[in-house]
């Protein structure tokens, strides 16, 4: 199993549409093979800005899934509505978090004043 956790930037006022966009892509990342499950986080200290966590049974299946006229066409209408991705390089492609399930553990939970924390991935 591998976890893919991507920092996105939306720009102003294109957070709602946004949100609908991503929606349907996680809606129809569930019905791909390998899919195990995902989540769409907002830190509270950064309304503009989401955390996208998805998980696969292999990387193989994360890379069909990016090949799906359901993820391209996403991708087209999220870019227009994103400022940019944390990571990104000299070439604008989005650094790709990678956790495989074997290497690491969940070993914090919790909250901080405003913000989401989360430490680690659990298997």
């Amino acid at each position: 199993m591998m976890t893919i956790v991507t920092h996105v930037t939306l720009k102003e006022g294109a957070e709602p549409e946004w949100d609908t966009v991503m929606r349907e892509r996680l809606a129809g990342a569930h019905e791909q093979p390998g899919w195990v499950g995902g989540q769409l986080m907002m830190p509270l200290d950064g309304l503009n800005k989401r955390v996208i966590v998805g998980t696969w049974q292999t990387r193989a299946d994360w890379e069909a899934w990016h090949k799906d006229q359901r993820f391209t066409e996403t991708r087209r209408r999220l870019e227009g509505l994103e400022v940019g991705r944390v990571g990104q390089d000299s070439d604008s492609q989005p650094l790709t978090q990678v956790i495989n399930a074997g290497q690491v553990r969940l070993v914090e939970f919790g909250a901080r004043q405003g913000s989401q924390q989360r430490i680690g991935i659990s298997r």
